[in-house]
């Protein structure tokens, strides 16, 4: 794992599950869950089944051995951290978006909430909190592969998951 001290990351995770193959077909993707790396404390945040939370690693209820991609994002400095880390904490207990992601596998946008997300979409808004825009387009429409076409992202390295995870 190719990381600095104090540099948060995007985390685009190659998922095994059953739910993780039919996310990556339904979106065209080799991606099927974003998340947000703290390195300030080593945490989590992602929009998982039962809403946003905060998880202690990367590896947190996900299955062992899953591919993780890590992400630096341009521009992305102590401030934009700060403020990052404050939308995800508003966010925190708010549902997962499940018609989001219907609206990925009817292939018709399911629209905006600000009550729910998921994954990508969460990682989207809370860059645009900070001010830094990822790419043109609303939040409900970015799924994790999308996250990787912008071009503020560069690839710094990659983990498996370890056996600290539950289930995917």
């Amino acid at each position: 794992m190719d990381r600095r001290s104090g540099e948060a990351m995007i985390l685009l995770y190659k998922g095994l599950s059953l739910m993780s193959r039919l996310i990556r077909v339904a979106t065209w993707s080799e991606y099927s869950h974003a998340a947000w790396l703290d390195e300030d404390d080593g945490s989590v945040w992602e929009a998982w089944r039962r809403g946003v939370r905060r998880a202690e690693s990367p590896s947190a209820a996900h299955n062992a051995g899953t591919p993780v991609e890590m992400y630096r994002v341009a521009g992305e400095g102590p401030a934009a951290r700060a403020l990052i880390r404050a939308f995800m904490r508003q966010q925190e207990g708010k549902p997962y978006d499940v018609p989001g992601i219907l609206g990925f596998v009817f292939r018709r946008p399911m629209g905006a909430s600000q009550d729910r997300w998921f994954c990508s979409e969460l990682v989207f808004a809370a860059y645009e909190h900070a001010g830094i825009s990822l790419l043109r387009s609303p939040a409900y429409k970015v799924k994790p592969c999308d996250l990787a076409m912008s071009p503020l992202l560069t690839l710094a390295g990659g983990m498996l998951t370890d056996e600290s995870g539950a289930s995917e």
